[in-house]
């Protein structure tokens, strides 16, 4: 049996953004992945000395705005690609990404595009809303989902695990683009973005064409923003 030989490289960009990438010799499949440090616990926030309040599931609706790319859907523009790709945000994190058997070039170009841009409108907004309430909903319904949900809003005053990752319906519904193109201002800068990759390639060709994709994103802010938990009673 041949003896796993796994290479892994990590830089930190101009822009801020940190890279990590991994080599499999011989792995057909590449992976790529985009994440940010911004999730449910987002509620509350710090820049500055400054303190913010958010609508609750903002991170998550954010994430489905995010697949409006000038007009088209980002799923769509992938699968031109022969690649796969989805996203999650959970209570401290969102990542989106792709996988791929054919060619990383085009669909890592787009990857990185897409999650450096904010392409919405209100009628895409006004759009999400009936889609997230139905899935608010469907998870509504399952027995296990519903007992933790009454669990930690029973349990926490003021912890922002009291609240569901996609927020109460009543801030779902009343979510708008400014709401959205604030939230994304402070929390997607490249220097708050992660990349990493795994894939069979030679790392060297990869790490110049990231680069050279980053140059066009310098970073936009001074402070960053850092999730504030107030003080539980």
């Amino acid at each position: 049996m041949k003896p796993w030989k796994t290479e892994i490289r990590k830089k930190t960009l101009k822009n801020g953004a940190t890279v990590i990438l991994i080599r499999k010799p011989d792995y057909v499949q590449s992976f790529f992945l985009c994440g940010f440090g911004t999730g449910g616990f987002n509620v509350r926030e710090r820049i500055a000395g400054e303190t913010l309040q958010n609508r609750t599931g903002c991170a998550h609706f954010l994430e489905h705005q995010m697949f409006h790319y000038h007009d088209e859907d980002v799923s769509d523009l992938f699968a031109k690609m022969q690649a796969q790709t989805n996203a999650f945000t959970s209570y401290t994190e969102t990542a989106y990404y792709f996988s791929t058997t054919a060619d990383i070039e085009r669909p890592l170009s787009l990857l990185l595009d897409f999650v450096q841009g904010l392409d919405i409108t209100e009628k895409t907004v006004e759009k999400e809303k009936g889609i997230i309430l139905s899935e608010y909903a469907m998870y509504d319904q399952n027995p296990d989902f519903r007992l933790v949900k009454e669990l930690y809003a029973s349990m926490y005053g003021r912890h922002p695990l009291k609240y569901d990752i996609l927020g109460t319906e009543h801030d779902i519904e009343q979510m708008s683009v400014a709401d959205l193109k604030a939230f994304y201002a402070r929390n997607y800068d490249p220097s708050r973005m992660v990349i990493v990759g795994i894939t069979g390639q030679e790392l060297d060709p990869v790490f110049k064409h990231i680069e050279e994709q980053e140059e066009k994103y310098p970073s936009r802010i001074e402070s960053k923003a850092v999730r504030f938990f107030p003080e539980e009673p």
